[in-house]
């Protein structure tokens, strides 16, 4: 990714985060980014512990596992809602 389009892609994303909700929206997909990986993972270590910090997070900071999805392109930040079955 070139200079100028992590600029934008940063651009567009504070632009997007506007408000709490919208922060805790991003927050959340990330930590099911994360959740997805170590549950694919064949360690049941990373289980225990990441699994442990991740819901110590979504708790302290109010950010309940909503499963959106966030998609992020050059110009847009698009938030699809529960994109798993």
């Amino acid at each position: 990714m070139q200079t100028g389009s992590l600029g934008r892609l940063i651009s567009i994303l504070l632009d997007f985060l506007k408000n709490d909700e919208e922060i805790k929206i991003v927050i959340d997909a990330f930590l099911d980014k994360v959740e997805d990986r170590i549950a694919a993972s064949p360690n049941k270590f990373d289980d225990l512990a990441i699994g442990s910090c991740i819901t110590l997070i979504r708790k302290t900071m109010n950010i309940p596992d909503n499963d959106k999805a966030v998609t992020i392109n050059a110009d847009t930040v698009t938030v699809t809602e529960n994109p798993k079955p």
